[in-house]
Order: C-alpha cells, then structure tokens, then sequence
C-alpha cells in the first residue's frame, strides 16, 4: 500500500483522466489491492513525467512484483531504465552497458508475457539497439537483424497507444526505424550474410511518417534532417540537401526534452558538416568500415 492518505486521494482523482491500459486495468481491477496498485502506477508515470527517473523506477518495479503477469509494468520499466543510461557519459561505458542490459532483460520479460506487445518489442529492439552502439557495431553485428525483425512486427500491429501527443508507440517505432535503416550500410553482402541491410530512401520515409505523427518532437526532425543529408550526400540530391538543412534550422526552434537536447547540439554540427549525417547518431559519430565488419564475420 502507498504511503499518505492524501496523496493516495490526489492520485485516484488522476486515475479518471489517465486510465490504465485495458489488460492492467482489469488486472488491477481484481486484484485486492487494485486501488493502491492503481495510484502507484500513476504515480510511477508521474515521476517519470518529471524526470525523477530513480523513483519512478522503484515504483514500476514494485507494481511489476505485485502483478507478475503483466507486461506494462516491465516495459515501462525498461523505458526509464533506457533512459536513465542515455543520460550516462559514453566513457566509461560499463555503467552504461549495464543499464541498457536492464533495459534488454525487462523488455524479454515484457514480451515473453505478452508476444503481440508492440511497447514491449519496440523497447527491446530500443535497448539492443544501443547495447550495439556501446559495445561496438562490428561486435554487435549479430543483433541487427533482430532488431529490425522486432521494428517489422511492431509496426505491423500498428500500435495505437498514446502517453501524450508527442509520444507514441507507433511515432517512436518510426523514428527508430529511420535510425536503423540509416545507419546500417547499404552493402548487398550485408542481406547474405544478416539478413537485413541498410535502405536510406526507406529511412527517409520512416521519418516522414514520425514527423507526421509528432511535428514538434526534436529528435524524429533531427533524424529527418540527417536523413534527407545522409540520401542527399550519398544520391547526389542537391534539393534533399536544402531540404535537410531547412529541417535542422528548423528543430532549433522547437522545445528540447531532457534525452534531446544533445540531438540539437549535433544538429548544428550537421549543418556544418553534412557529409557526416549517414555516421550521426545520439551517441557519438558511428563510422562503418566494410574491411572491418567482413574481417569481423
């Protein structure tokens, strides 16, 4: 049970406004504990709602020992976890590793509960996805046709779940997607060998689609600008290059959150130096060398 009896009446007046998905509310409909359990939930996205991402972890962790059988809880517990390692320093990178691989271990959980769950794919696929970046691309190799097979599926389920108009399931499965797709190289041997393999003008698209969704998020028109650079530089598109740069002077005037605010900084950098925007990412410039990666199996 929650501590304070007026906080506990604050946050089931929320309840009505902030619903719980349709499987958790049943579940915390029938369990003896469900009001408690209910207001704990709320208060866990509240929390992470004000970037107090230590508590709002102990509080999904709390509801995920109390409903064991659902998967919400693990997802979202692998959301903050994710972001709570974003915000490391890349070096030393064990703290770092480490917290993305809490991320990966709720994620499976989350998934292993419930295999149509597109929130709990679309966070595995997110803390793999930097597992590869930190650990190192040609070390990690093996892990992007599984992380584009579980983008492929979510996407498939179109997920209509919302925490807010800028953030969505199915706008976040987009813009991961452009990521993917703009960073994995365009090799042909690459789909021998993965599977899977890089497709800039399929980026671009993805991209489209997470702006369309979410026009005022910073980091899916960062991702659009480096995109267009990135099929501008590589196609020879003069006009992908204006738009490109339109679209990065444009994110600079949007309102950044905590995880953005370094998309803005290297936005200003790929304005100076386009020719850098197929290697961008959040987390440091990510250079693909084909004699590595083939050398590497």
């Amino acid at each position: 049970m929650l501590r304070g009896a007026p906080l506990l009446a604050v946050l089931l007046l929320l309840a009505a406004a902030a619903p719980a998905r349709a499987d958790l509310e049943a579940a915390l409909a029938s369990h003896p504990d469900g009001a408690a359990l209910r207001a704990l939930w709320l208060e866990g996205r509240q929390l992470e709602h004000d970037d107090q991402l230590a508590a709002s972890a102990e509080r999904f962790e709390r509801l995920a020992r109390a409903l064991p059988a659902e998967p919400e809880p693990l997802w979202r517990l692998s959301r903050v976890e994710w972001r709570r390692s974003e915000r490391l320093p890349a070096e030393p990178k064990q703290a770092r590793l480490a917290g993305f691989e809490r991320a990966e271990t709720f994620a499976r959980t989350s998934l292993a509960l419930d295999g149509r769950c597109a929130e709990c794919m679309f966070w595995l696929a997110a803390a793999l996805g930097r597992i590869t970046t930190t650990q190192g691309v040609v070390h990690s190799a093996r892990l992007a046709p599984v992380i584009a097979d579980l983008l492929t599926r979510a996407i498939a389920l179109r997920p209509t779940h919302r925490d807010s108009a800028d953030d969505t399931t199915l706008g976040n499965l987009y813009h991961f997607s452009a990521a993917f797709y703009r960073l994995v190289p365009e090799w042909i041997w690459l789909s021998w060998v993965l599977g899977v393999r890089g497709d800039k003008e399929r980026s671009v698209e993805f991209s489209r689609r997470a702006v369309a969704i979410s026009p005022a998020r910073v980091d899916y028109q960062v991702e659009l600008g480096a995109g267009l650079l990135c099929l501008g530089t590589t196609r020879r598109r003069t006009e992908l290059l204006r738009e490109g740069a339109a679209v990065l002077r444009r994110s600079q005037s949007l309102a950044p959150f905590a995880e953005a605010r370094l998309d803005m900084e290297l936005a200003q950098v790929l304005l100076e130096q386009p020719e850098r925007a197929c290697s961008y990412a959040r987390d440091g410039w990510i250079e693909i060398d084909e004699a590595d990666v083939a050398a590497g199996g």
